[in-house]
């Protein structure tokens, strides 16, 4: 029997036990633009490695074979989200901040591993590495191979704030993506976390689940299950990167009772259409994943060429709502700048009209009347 990934000549003769390995995708990263285009057939860039100076380029088999799997658009969307672009050497007046959401500013790190916008969700950076690296990244000022995770004081003193407030309520397990780090590791900072009664949740914030899938063994799963609620917090930009072995892994997380969802940051190039939007949420519910949040651009340096413009943005996210059924429809995210959290972003419904009760704009455009009774209407309360 040949596995799909057996399809291409890097591979053909990687066995299942080696291609299911986290450690083996691992080990044969490619860490330059030469090797990716001996391995898919794109174009050497020439000026790559200034551009990796900057940032490292990492992409894993996994990465590169789901691409050649899905064709010519999907190899197209692959080299613009992984390998390195001149458009990077730009850095607009609009991003003059390597931090685009104030996440170390004094009021929201409290200690270094630490960011706290809300008063019962905390972020908790333990790693600054990931098992490969995407070019529109937000957090790339703190993250390379080099890096390393943060030092066990540090991770220390992260348990010992959340321990301390107990209106956290979740915690958000990031990076880096924290699924670089062995199962002891983890297992470590989980069993701190679940000894603190008032944390009822935590999500994992990862992109393992395209870039390495096997990394959720029958052992991680085990451990993730200990927690009283465990979210996986997926990352997905493009209907290509759902390949076979991600709905296998997510299959194994869903069957074991551990719920995922989505975040996909919508991206110039990429996937700024309905077309490619609707069909990555549908599929994403397909391979029981809840589409969680869409997310508009985080200025950032080096990130610009990915940016959609915030009107075209909402008109895309208003189109949406008619192609994407029900549990196909993330929330649209913007989150704003010097550690004021995210919010919300919804068409303006609302006309301003008077009449019975409330005037409404359908999804298609159809104005609709929303009865209310006299007493319930404002003007009669504040009365």
């Amino acid at each position: 029997m040949t596995h799909w990934w057996q399809n291409f000549e890097p591979w053909a003769k990687v066995t299942t036990d080696e291609w299911s390995s986290w450690q083996w995708q691992l080990r044969n990263v490619s860490r330059s633009v030469e090797r990716v285009a001996d391995w898919c057939g794109t174009r050497k860039n020439d000026t790559a490695n200034e551009i990796q100076a900057g940032f490292a380029i990492k992409v894993t088999p996994h990465m590169a074979a789901a691409a050649l799997h899905y064709g010519a658009d999907a190899l197209r969307v692959f080299s613009r989200a992984y390998l390195p672009s001149l458009e990077e050497l730009s850095r607009l007046e609009t991003s003059n901040s390597d931090d685009g959401i104030g996440e170390e500013l004094e009021h929201t790190n409290p200690v270094p591993a630490v960011s706290h916008f809300y008063p019962d969700r905390a972020l908790f950076k333990i790693v600054k590495m990931c098992p490969a690296y995407c070019r529109y990244c937000f957090r790339r000022r703190m993250l390379g191979d080099g890096k390393g995770s943060f030092n066990p004081q540090e991770i220390a003193q992260g348990i010992d704030y959340i321990k301390a407030n107990t209106n956290i309520r979740e915690v958000i397990l990031s990076g880096g993506d924290p699924l670089v780090l062995g199962d002891d590791r983890l297992a470590s900072i989980l069993d701190a976390l679940s000894a603190l009664p008032h944390v009822r949740r935590l999500r994992l914030d990862t992109k393992a689940l395209f870039m390495v899938p096997g990394r959720f063994t029958a052992a991680l799963i085990k451990g993730l299950k200990k927690f009283r609620a465990v979210y996986v917090m997926c990352h997905f930009s493009h209907p290509y990167e759902l390949s076979p072995d991600v709905a296998a892994a997510a299959a194994r997380l869903a069957d074991a009772g551990i719920q995922l969802r989505a975040h996909t940051p919508l991206l110039r190039g990429i996937n700024d259409s309905v077309p490619v939007l609707s069909e990555l949420f549908e599929m994403l519910v397909d391979t029981r994943i809840q589409p969680y949040h869409m997310l508009h651009f985080i200025p950032t340096p080096w990130t610009e060429h990915f940016r959609v413009p915030f009107r075209e943005a909402t008109r895309i996210y208003e189109l949406l709502q008619n192609s994407a059924a029900g549990l196909a429809l993330p929330a649209f995210v913007v989150y704003l700048p010097n550690g004021n959290g995210k919010v919300i972003v919804a068409p303006n419904r609302v006309i301003d009209r008077p009449g019975r009760g409330v005037w409404l704009r359908s999804v298609r455009r159809k104005e609709v009347l929303y009865e209310e009774p006299e007493i319930w209407r404002s003007d009669a309360i504040s009365a």
